[in-house]
């Protein structure tokens, strides 16, 4: 760590701000992420560290000026009002939910900080697989939005049930909680204890049972922990809304798993939950849970990781579309469930996870990806210049990669085959508005020698975004920038692949590249334009609303188009990339009225659907007119 800053201080909301030069951590957030990205296991060890502390220690609340002070800091660490001494990474482990980019102050300060040559990695979010969920600053059309996936070692035991009822089987849609793992097997009968906080009045005695808490107004960590306490054999957190279960960050109430002080524990889901409950309230039910009983979640997206794409405006059609909003986010997935430091134990581990793990393990990569970058893949001439300058002459700094161009390594080389939920639906790949370009793989970003982006955009991705589509025929357009860091040209064959097959035998979507094969030149970049057309009359139906069914997961995977652009050098296949394109076309009516009455007098309106989309409306009176200029 070799700078930083306190912009916050510990008393925040319930005081004022109190910034001092001493950025030390209190609950430990912090100091994970710091050791995943920089840790002697960390992923880029080498790297120095600024420390900017923008939250406090009430209930880990961030300020938004402390957050933009900490990154008016971060590109003018020295703060001499110039940006020559710029970092070069900026990681960003927190955020809220269905923010517009476009109207956050946040969101705007990392537009500047990337102008500068920042590049800001940001988590996506844990608010699960909801349409539109991600927020800022991960939102931010510049910002490297960061989903999470599966550790490689991570599984999910299903929970077998039997009733004298005669009622048997197994819940397979369960989440284990790395805080509290599954270090022997479980069984038991099940008691049902209500919230379970520790303000609570317990609705039965867990001694020597299974015990089933919903989940809600404390942290899970603390209900685990005062069940562990009263003697229960395992836990089971109930979730309290429809969807997957997913994870919970513990709030310190269990140590480290190795001191054993809490039960293992499972999440599971609403569904799942209401159903032991009825059994509960006519019989008993027992439970049991097998460390040889599992399913392997490696190469899947975790459940709680938020889906995007982002919100906001767009402007259909033109070569600018898309800038503001309705973009893929989150944009690359990686693990985020790691064992990493654990705040002032001097040199204690415990368990660390969400996308607030997984944005340092994406940003250590763009840290070595840069440094390999300027090693090895730029003109001798600036090489030579950087090995006697060490990047800190402006001159030096004003040739550097730029933030998208990183991000597009990164996001062209990472690895598709990802899955969305093994335990539900096994070989069901997830949606690029879940994993962008997918999980990340920073030794393919280092052995290609090329990289491709949106031209008019700030990352690797084609954002066609909600369209309303009225006719039987509509196109979009993007340019592609594909540059080459090497001394020699690189062919391209240039294709597409639907993610799934029935959007591609449906028809409605077809994109189409202007060439088939491209060549770039040595240290340069070629474009080229890209054309996604859409048949109205192939659309499905629209039943996305904003509504109690505006988290409908299944409607939104039913109605987006989406899919990768793909290069393939068939000299190198190590240059092999690939670019997620994404579009979510609305079946739109034309309603025009085609005779007029008037005001004066009974001639009915006249009105007719031009479009492929049923349409409706709804007459309101004229109630009077305001003649005033």
């Amino acid at each position: 760590v070799v700078g930083g800053y306190d912009f916050v201080g510990e008393q925040w909301p319930d005081g004022p701000l109190a910034p001092d030069p001493d950025p030390i951590d209190y609950e430990g957030h912090g100091t994970h992420v710091a050791d995943i990205i920089g840790g002697e296991q960390g992923v880029a060890p080498g790297a120095s560290l600024y420390a900017i502390k923008v939250c406090s220690a009430v209930a880990s609340s961030c300020s938004g000026a402390a957050i933009l002070q900490g990154l008016e800091y971060a590109v003018d660490p020295n703060q001499d009002g110039k940006s020559d001494d710029h970092v070069d990474i900026v990681n960003m482990s927190f955020g809220s939910a269905y923010d517009n980019s476009y109207l956050d102050d946040l969101s705007t300060a990392v537009q500047h900080a990337d102008r500068l040559g920042v590049l800001t990695v940001a988590s996506a979010g844990n608010n699960g697989d909801r349409p539109y969920i991600v927020g800022t600053p991960a939102t931010a059309p510049a910002a490297f939005a960061v989903a999470q996936t599966q550790a490689p070692g991570a599984l999910a035991y299903p929970l077998s049930y039997s009733s004298p009822l005669g009622l048997a089987g197994q819940y397979k849609n369960t989440t284990a909680l790395d805080w509290a793992p599954m270090t022997t097997n479980v069984s038991g009968d099940v008691v049902y204890l209500g919230r379970g906080c520790n303000a609570d009045t317990y609705l039965a005695n867990p001694s020597g049972k299974v015990a089933l808490i919903d989940r809600g107004g404390c942290n899970v960590s603390e209900k685990v922990a005062r069940a562990s306490k009263a003697g229960a054999l395992g836990v089971l957190i109930a979730m309290t809304t429809p969807g997957d279960p997913t994870t919970f960050w513990n709030g310190g109430e269990c140590p480290a798993p190795a001191e054993g002080a809490c039960a293992p524990s499972l999440v599971i889901t609403l569904t799942d939950a209401n159903q032991i409950k009825t059994i509960l309230r006519a019989s008993t039910i027992s439970v049991s849970i097998s460390r040889d009983t599992t399913i392997a979640l490696a190469g899947s997206v975790v459940n709680s990781s938020s889906r995007g794409p982002s919100s906001g405006e767009m402007f259909p059609g033109g070569l600018l579309a898309g800038q503001y909003g309705q973009l893929i986010k989150p944009e690359i997935g990686a693990p985020g469930g790691s064992v990493s430091a654990r705040v002032g134990s001097g040199s204690g581990t415990e368990p660390f996870g969400g996308t607030s793990g997984s944005a340092p393990m994406v940003s250590g990569a763009a840290a070595l990806l840069l440094a390999d970058i300027w090693d090895t893949s730029l003109p001798p001439r600036i090489s030579e210049l950087l090995a006697v300058q060490h990047c800190t002459d402006k001159k030096v700094r004003s040739v550097k990669i730029s933030p998208r161009e990183i991000k597009a390594r990164l996001m062209n080389t990472a690895e598709t085959t990802i899955y969305a939920n093994p335990t539900t639906t096994s070989g069901v790949l997830a949606p690029i508005t879940r994993i962008g370009g997918g999980e990340l793989r920073v030794d393919r970003a280092m052995a290609a020698s090329a990289s491709a982006w949106e031209f008019h955009g700030a990352g690797g991705s084609l954002s066609f975004g909600m369209v309303d589509v009225s006719d039987n025929s509509l196109k979009l357009y993007r340019v592609l920038e594909v540059k080459n860091y090497t001394k020699r040209p690189i062919t391209y064959k240039i294709d597409n692949a639907f993610r799934y097959a029935d959007d591609q035998e449906n028809g409605a979507v077809t994109v189409m590249p202007a060439r088939t094969v491209i060549t770039i030149p040595p240290y340069r970049s070629r474009y080229l334009l890209i054309t996604l057309a859409i048949d109205g009359s192939k659309l499905r139906s629209w039943d996305l609303s904003s509504g109690l069914s505006g988290g409908d997961t299944t409607a939104l995977n039913r109605l987006e188009y989406d899919g990768y652009l793909t290069l393939t050098d068939r000299k190198n296949a190590q240059n092999n990339l690939h670019v997620a394109w994404q579009v979510l076309p609305r079946l739109s009516p034309n309603v025009q009225i085609t005779s007029e009455g008037t005001q004066a007098s009974s001639t009915p309106f006249s009105l007719a659907n031009q479009g492929v989309g049923a349409g409706s409306y709804i007459p309101l009176p004229l109630l009077g007119e305001n003649t005033t200029t």
